[in-house]
């Protein structure tokens, strides 16, 4: 947005599409940003106003107000929020298969908050294979056991499309305000990755990106099978993280060959199959 000089942005996801790096730069730079008129509206407090979608269904008026005050404060000229869940949740039990079934309701609600704000909405997405084995490894992060086939089938995978998603956003907010960013650029490095969002959502940005690169490990193969037959037998989030943390220390996809998921013939048939509309929608926005 700019209104007397001032930007404001939320980054809503999608997830799996690099929200973490972002969010950690923000938290971990914050102080040096806030000194140079960048305020970050941390995911913690996202989640507060909005969780998956459902609270600011409800009530839109604290992230409404929260973006008020920051309109008034002569100390920031840019707002950067960041939560993955804006969105709601991929594929949910009992959904209809679609990515983010969701989308129409939480959109609506995200522009009744910002109703009148001006705030730009970015979007990050990568292409459908990629996603689905990547947030079904989320999944189990999490503590679910279900085996990957099992999950698949509750996909359905002609309903995989990014445009729907964004076709929502742009009718609240109008495709001015809704960039659509392609996660493959964080083959160009992570602080080229950074620094592309961040002109995206301020193109006079000139706050200069020091963030080495970390390694994102996952776990692998046989990670996959320790998680899947130890997570039923784990009943608190602490276990979960602490099994995690073990899975990607000592038995991560760096360390050995990753999980086979979709296998090279299903990832080229759907990738083939979207290729093309998400080529235009990357390269239109």
């Amino acid at each position: 947005m700019h209104l007397h000089g001032k930007v404001a942005a939320l980054h809503v996801g999608a997830h799996k599409t690099g929200t973490t790096v972002l969010q950690k730069y923000l938290a971990e730079h914050e102080a040096e940003l806030r000194r140079r008129g960048v305020y970050y509206l941390r995911r913690s407090e996202l989640a507060r106003y909005a969780g998956w979608g459902e609270r600011l269904a409800e009530d839109p008026a604290p992230l409404r107000a929260r973006l008020r005050k920051f309109r008034v404060d002569p100390r920031f000229r840019v707002l950067i929020g960041s939560n993955e869940n804006l969105m709601g949740r991929p594929f949910p039990r009992g959904g209809d298969g679609r990515l983010y079934p969701q989308v129409s309701r939480n959109a609506a609600a995200l522009g009744a908050a910002l109703r009148g704000s001006g705030c730009k909405i970015l979007l990050t997405v990568r292409p459908q294979p990629d996603f689905l084995e990547s947030y079904y490894l989320q999944t189990v992060h999490q503590g679910r056991d279900e085996p990957f086939e099992d999950w698949l089938a509750r996909v359905d995978l002609d309903a995989l499309s990014w445009r729907p998603i964004v076709s929502a956003l742009q009718r609240t907010f109008g495709p001015d305000r809704v960039e659509v960013v392609d996660f493959r650029r964080i083959s160009h490095g992570q602080e080229a990755y950074l620094r592309h969002l961040l002109h995206r959502i301020d193109p006079q940005w000139d706050v200069e990106i020091h963030y080495p690169e970390a390694r994102n490990r996952s776990i692998s193969e046989r990670g996959l099978q320790m998680a899947l037959a130890a997570n039923q037998h784990l009943a608190t989030g602490a276990e979960r993280r602490a099994l995690r943390g073990f899975l990607q220390t000592h038995f991560s996809n760096v360390d050995f060959p990753r999980p086979v998921l979709l296998g090279e013939e299903r990832r080229t048939a759907l990738w083939e199959h979207y290729r093309e509309d998400y080529e235009d929608l990357v390269g239109s926005a």
